[in-house]
């Protein structure tokens, strides 16, 4: 099993890893403007539910730290999460992700739609699924959409996966979008524990 080069070897050959963007960025320059798309995305995420929501639950990025304090870590410093919530949101979600919506779903769609619509589809799906962390609040009833706050959210990361399209195709690999996946999650969390922690 160790031989086979990794999971990707074993179901695609150079050139569908090319194609998918599996390979190196056209030119190495183009990890700048992924981090900084990364980075100021978030920010513009944290500012904005700020502005409209304060503090309170309408805020997608208090309803992540709330996902976060509901995990089993009783005792931990706000250091010790930072870097742990940190590193795995920086490496599980930007590499998966990226390789499943703007690689394989992206080249799925693309062979039926064209690139244009292929990418609105992968984009409003990855939007669509990033209401499990904030826009649908479990109750006694059921599941209930939180309306405005959760269609802004929806709208955010529709825009973002549009973003991390952008990148894929303008640098003819997948790394940009994976380096601004992590860079967004990366200063969401510095914005969740800098500013978000306490009231959380």
């Amino acid at each position: 099993m160790h031989r086979d080069g990794g999971a990707a070897r074993i179901v695609l050959d150079r050139a569908s890893r090319r194609q998918i963007g599996l390979c190196r960025p056209r030119h190495p320059g183009w990890l700048l403007p992924g981090l900084l798309l990364g980075v100021l995305a978030a920010s513009a995420c944290f500012w904005l539910g700020s502005m409209l929501y304060g503090a309170g639950p309408g805020h997608p990025f208090v309803s992540i730290a709330h996902n976060y304090q509901l995990q089993p870590t009783s005792g931990w410093s706000p250091l010790r999460l930072h870097l742990t919530f940190t590193i795995a949101a920086c490496l599980f979600s930007p590499i998966g992700e990226e390789i499943f919506y703007r690689g394989f779903l992206q080249k799925v769609l693309e062979d039926r739609h064209g690139a244009r619509r292929a990418t609105l589809l992968e984009a409003a799906l990855f939007a669509i699924v990033h209401l499990c962390h904030h826009g649908i609040v479990l109750s006694a009833a059921g599941p209930v959409l939180q309306g405005a706050s959760a269609a802004l959210w929806v709208g955010q990361m529709f825009l973002l996966a549009l973003g991390f399209a952008w990148l894929r195709r303008a640098s003819g690999s997948l790394l940009p979008a994976i380096v601004a996946h992590a860079a967004f999650n990366a200063a969401m969390n510095a914005w969740i524990f800098a500013r978000l922690w306490p009231q959380a």
